[in-house]
C-alpha cells in the first residue's frame, strides 16, 4: 500500500512537470508507469499524452517503441495527432529499429487493434526484413502474431517479411515456448 501511495504521488508530479521533460524522459515516465501497472488518471493521461505529442519529434526508436508498449499495457489509446506524429517519427527513424524495438512496436499496435499506415508498416516490415537474424523466438513470435492481427485488421504486410519471418522461426524454433509454437502455427 505505501509503494502505491508512492506510485500515486509520482504519476500526480509527472503529469504536473511533465513540460519540462524531454523526449526520452516523456516516453520513460509512461512506460514506467506501464511496468509498476499504475494506469494514471483521466487527467493525469491527458497531460502526459498532450506532452508526448509536443516532444514526438524528438523521439528516437526506443522511445517510439517504450511509449506504444506503455500505452497499450496501460489500454490508453492514443489520440490521432499523437499517432500522426510517431508516424512520421518511425518514418524518420526506421533505419534505427532494431529487434526488440520493431517486435515491441508491432506487439504494442496490434494489441491496441491500430494497423500503421501502409508506408509505416513498410518502412517496419523493410526493416524487421533487414535485421531477421537478430530475433529470438519470442521476437519472432511476437512479430508473426502481430502481423496475423494486421492482416486480420484488412492490413496486407509484404510477402516477403513474412517468408524471412517463417525462416527465423525456423532457426529458433527449439527456443519456443508452447504458446508462441501454438500462435506461430495459427498466424501462418
Amino acid at each position: 500500500e505505501e509503494v502505491g501511495g508512492l506510485v500515486e504521488r509520482l504519476s500526480v508530479q509527472a503529469a504536473r512537470h511533465c513540460k519540462s521533460m524531454n523526449a526520452q524522459a516523456t516516453a520513460n515516465t509512461l512506460w514506467a508507469l506501464a511496468k509498476l501497472r499504475h494506469s494514471p488518471n483521466e487527467s493525469e493521461a491527458k497531460q502526459l499524452l498532450k506532452n508526448a505529442e509536443y516532444k514526438a519529434g524528438g523521439f528516437n526508436a526506443q522511445n517510439i517503441s517504450n511509449l506504444l508498449w506503455a500505452l497499450s499495457k496501460l489500454a490508453i489509446p492514443p489520440s490521432p495527432e499523437l499517432l500522426s506524429r510517431l508516424y512520421a517519427r518511425i518514418l524518420h527513424t526506421a533505419s534505427d529499429f532494431n529487434e526488440q524495438a520493431i517486435a515491441n512496436t508491432f506487439h504494442a499496435f496490434s494489441t491496441m487493434g491500430i494497423v500503421p499506415d501502409e508506408s509505416v508498416l513498410q518502412a517496419l516490415c523493410d526493416r524487421a526484413v533487414q535485421c531477421r537474424e537478430g530475433f529470438g523466438a519470442m521476437g519472432v513470435c511476437m512479430m508473426i502474431r502481430s502481423l496475423d492481427i494486421f492482416c486480420l485488421l484488412g492490413a496486407k504486410p509484404h510477402h516477403r517479411v513474412w517468408s524471412e519471418l517463417a525462416r527465423q522461426a525456423q532457426n529458433t524454433v527449439q527456443d519456443m515456448h508452447l504458446l508462441g509454437v501454438g500462435q506461430t502455427m495459427t498466424a501462418l
